[in-house]
């Protein structure tokens, strides 16, 4: 009995020895999995290329440190893959990393405003708050009550304001094309996808790309590597929830109240609206085609949060100048960037880049004038990275979110 015993306390100290010891081995193994990942982003970041299809390296001479990598631009950011396994005893253990990459900000994205109307003196009313720098024509800005509201806000001092040429700063025009590309790929008819309730797509993965007529996504969850295209319109349903995914249409809306995180771009018309939030870094980009005839159209309502880019780009005729209307207590936390001029009531927490400013008030309209709109720098926060819309140095990268990290044991 006695033996008894003691063969079975010795048989569970046995067991429970192998277990604490293939625990230990996991998560040995899992930690050199993470490092095989690490490294296979930091030789991403130094490679210049900006597309690298998913392709397996050797880090060192031992076959186990092995990590498959791919880089590609995911609308307007450059984006890093890199996952790596171990496979042993018909079981495998791998590890996956993505992330987003960011570029420091420049001298323009370090100032609140870079106007470039130099026929036009820039007129503010009302609680106008502009934190300098700044960068204004040579006719300066002043204060007047022309709408019958008088000044009670804050405009920088002379030594925080600078000259602006009379062109705007230089966007990244490749960029576009390189959208372009990627939005064609999703208008190919076998690329068409039924969307179910709930979809996370891996960026290790091919690129999942719907394409309809009109889509309106509610109740859904999509995440990742997914551009959803229409022939007409996206409508974003307040239920749904949308992660770093890529819309394109001529026409989307977004319906008020929703909250996520996405790249939309649209060629007529982008309608975010009221209480809306969409969380860095996203991106609202409206590019008119030179095939459309219709004006541009960008309404971003009350009460709504954009962090990351809004851009509004037309380089057509302007007999139909676009409408461009940010609206009282509207708020964008980046970089806002306009061909044309913006009629601007909210917040713009970053960078106001345009060539001047409309006020519509009943039926007088007033040029380069500002009513209540607070344009500052330093709400938005100091590690705010600039998108390669705007980059001038696109080697000279920083990691600015990672987005999806997953450990798989099978």
């Amino acid at each position: 009995m006695v033996s008894l015993l003691i063969g079975i306390i010795s048989t569970g100290f046995i067991t429970q020895s192998f277990y604490r010891q293939l625990l230990i081995n996991r998560a040995t193994i899992q930690d050199q999995l993470i490092q095989n990942t690490d490294s296979g982003i930091a030789l991403l970041r130094g490679l210049p290329d900006s597309n690298i299809p998913l392709q397996k390296i050797q880090l060192f001479s031992d076959s186990n440190d092995s990590v498959s990598i791919k880089k590609m631009t995911w609308g307007c950011y450059p984006l890093l893959y890199a996952t790596s396994s171990f496979s042993r005893n018909n079981q495998i253990q791998s590890w996956s990393q993505t992330c987003l990459l960011g570029f420091d900000k420049d001298t323009i994205a370090a100032s609140s405003l870079y106007l470039t109307n130099h026929q036009h003196k820039l007129i503010v009313s009302g609680n106008t708050i502009i934190d300098g720098p700044i960068y204004i024509s040579e006719k300066g800005i002043a204060t007047d009550n022309m709408v019958g509201i008088p000044f009670n806000g804050v405009i920088p001092d002379d030594t925080s304001i600078k000259r602006s040429k009379f062109e705007l700063p230089k966007y990244n025009e490749q960029l576009t094309q390189e959208l372009k590309k990627l939005i064609a790929l999703s208008k190919n008819p076998s690329s068409y996808y039924e969307w179910p309730d709930s979809l996370v797509n891996s960026f290790g993965n091919q690129t999942i790309v719907s394409h309809d007529e009109i889509t309106i996504v509610e109740n859904q969850y999509l995440e990742g590597n997914i551009i959803l295209t229409a022939d007409s319109l996206i409508f974003v349903r307040q239920n749904a929830v949308l992660e770093n995914i890529i819309l394109s249409a001529p026409y989307i809306i977004v319906e008020a109240g929703f909250k996520g995180k996405l790249q939309a771009f649209a060629s007529q018309y982008i309608d975010i609206q009221a209480g809306a939030k969409l969380d860095y870094p996203s991106v609202i980009f409206l590019e008119k085609e030179q095939t459309v005839e219709e004006p541009l159209f960008l309404s971003i309502d009350s009460t709504a949060h954009i962090q990351g880019l809004v851009a509004c780009i037309d380089k057509t005729d302007h007999r139909k100048r676009p409408r461009f209307k940010i609206y009282p207590n509207a708020t964008i936390t980046g970089e806002l960037f306009s061909t044309d001029l913006i009629s601007l009531e909210g917040n713009v927490y970053g960078t106001v880049i345009t060539p001047g400013f409309s006020l519509q008030k009943g039926m007088q309209s007033f040029r380069n004038y500002l009513l209540n709109a607070h344009l500052s720098t330093s709400p938005r926060s100091e590690y705010f990275l600039q998108s390669l819309f705007r980059s001038s140095s696109p080697s000279d990268t920083k990691i600015l979110q990672w987005i999806h990290s997953e450990s798989l044991n099978r």
